[in-house]
């Protein structure tokens, strides 16, 4: 069974080191050691679980390139593309269970607080949705997912790019 993706992509002062690590103990992850002898994609990753259980967090410090290329896909509303090309910064989730995700989601949501309106989500199916949306709709209803390529019920959705 391989991993699913959520993207949450985020202006560069709301990830911080101390963010990261609180974020590392609360879902119980342990850091991974990256070598400085090889380049990584990523500044800092974690992981825990294994098989059906297995999370991995990645933070990418300057991911422009990815929310340059997000932010071309022709069905981006004008509101969704405004926050999204305030980002500089990102944080993907390798998961398997969606439980495993919505708590690191919601995790993330409870560290940024007021900021997570800032934030914009790729949910793996290729729509994008605001990340105060997503934890909103998390908290009201626990088996609400966000992981489907509508989403009628939200207001600016930008809708999926692969359908």
């Amino acid at each position: 069974m391989s991993a699913k993706t959520i993207t949450l992509f985020f202006p560069f002062s709301l990830v911080t080191e101390s963010m990261l690590l609180e974020l590392t103990r609360r879902l119980k992850l342990k850091i991974d050691e990256l070598s400085s002898e090889k380049e990584f994609g990523f500044q800092f990753s974690a992981q825990g679980g294994s098989g059906k259980t297995y999370l991995l967090v990645e933070y990418r410090e300057n991911d422009e390139d990815s929310i340059e290329e997000v932010g071309h896909w022709g069905q981006l509303g004008d509101e969704i593309k405004k926050i999204l090309l305030r980002c500089q910064s990102s944080i993907t989730i390798y998961y398997r269970l969606r439980d495993n995700a919505k708590e690191a989601i919601l995790a993330i949501g409870a560290l940024l607080g007021e900021g997570l309106q800032y934030c914009v989500v790729e949910n793996g199916q290729g729509c994008l949705l605001t990340l105060d949306s997503i934890v909103k709709c998390l908290q009201d209803e626990s088996e609400w997912s966000w992981e489907r390529d509508t989403f009628p019920e939200l207001p600016n959705v930008a809708p999926s790019e692969w359908r």
